[in-house]
């Protein structure tokens, strides 16, 4: 479990310091810069989602860097819809539905994250 936490955290460390040029100091993103950040957390999502638990940890790891919309798109995203996941309906799913499988769970998690951001207004 060890590889697998420092893996998240470097990953986490790395998009840290990687986005914290979007916020150039300030705690109020543009709505354009918010968007931009709540899909790189979802496709940080989909690539390194282990379990919940991990999830959770890497987005402590990110709570200066991300607004809350973010990083709740990330811990939602993640356990929903994962790389390993989709390689496992890939065995034994028509390609039609894995299609409409993801773009539902990707526009609801994206529509989420946006009312998330437009109410918190973070």
């Amino acid at each position: 479990m060890m590889p697998i936490l420092l893996f998240g955290t470097i990953i986490a460390s790395i998009m840290r310091t990687a986005l914290s040029s979007l916020t150039n100091g300030s705690s109020t993103l543009d709505d354009a810069g918010a968007i931009v950040l709540i899909l790189a957390a979802m496709g940080l999502a989909f690539l390194c989602s282990l379990c919940s638990t991990s999830d959770a940890v890497i987005a402590a790891s990110m709570i200066g860097a991300l607004p809350v919309s973010a990083m709740l798109a990330f811990l939602v995203f993640g356990p929903m819809l994962d790389l390993k996941n989709t390689l496992m309906l890939a065995t034994e799913c028509r390609p039609r539905f894995i299609i409409r499988f993801i773009a539902t769970v990707a526009a609801a998690c994206f529509l989420a994250a946006i009312a998330a951001h437009l109410v918190m207004g973070a």
